[in-house]
């Protein structure tokens, strides 16, 4: 795409504060960089509004899938995540901040090969699985204060097939970026303000916050 990139990858349990932590690193990097949600492409292209209603037709066929916790097939993602890259680019965007992508080691292979010359940061939030599990009942009460319906994919069952499919697709990809040495694990179980100034810590070492 011409100009080096900077990609900092962040992943962690359903409900580690991926998107809270993304949000703080956005705001200490100016207006350089932007977060791009995989999660949030989804429920604009399924809602049909917004930035990401274009890829509606796309990722229809997965709708069901998806809220009942399963993931977007790589392939599909992949080419979206592709795309929308490339918009925030020809928009004067050098640092991309994902949360919750890469999900597999098919989507790491792809973003690897993609963005071979460009900068890439893999950071893990650590939280246990009954952390992750208050967390979402939280989000859902929260929800329901504000008169909007939770995320199905928060709600019962659902958030359990979402936990085993980070247990068997996601954590796979995460041991390999550890064993290459590519992966940074923070603890999420404190409070925002506390995970940030470790994160902060993290991403300083490696590039000037």
């Amino acid at each position: 795409m011409g100009q080096q990139l900077t990609f900092i990858f962040i992943n962690g349990r359903p409900c580690a504060g991926k998107d809270t932590q993304a949000d703080l690193i956005v705001e200490a990097l100016g207006s350089s960089a932007v977060k791009i949600s995989t999660g949030e492409i989804f429920r604009g292209a399924k809602a049909n509004k917004g930035e990401y209603a274009k890829y509606h037709d796309a990722l229809e066929f997965c709708v069901s899938h998806v809220d009942s916790g399963g993931l977007i097939p790589d392939k599909d993602i992949v080419s979206i995540v592709e795309k929308v890259i490339r918009d925030k680019v020809e928009g004067g965007i050098t640092t991309l901040v994902f949360t919750g992508f890469p999900r597999t080691i098919g989507q790491l292979t792809e973003i690897d090969r993609l963005f071979e010359s460009d900068i890439k940061h893999f950071l893990s939030f650590e939280v246990s699985e009954e952390t992750a599990k208050s967390r979402a009942e939280l989000r859902i009460d929260s929800d329901l204060k504000k008169g909007d319906v939770p995320r199905p994919e928060d709600v019962g069952d659902r958030f359990i097939t979402r936990q085993v499919e980070y247990s068997t697709k996601t954590l796979p990809m995460l041991k390999k970026l550890e064993k290459e040495g590519r992966l940074t694990h923070i603890d999420g179980e404190p409070e925002a303000e506390a995970v940030f100034l470790e994160t902060s810590k993290c991403i300083r070492r490696e590039r000037g916050f």
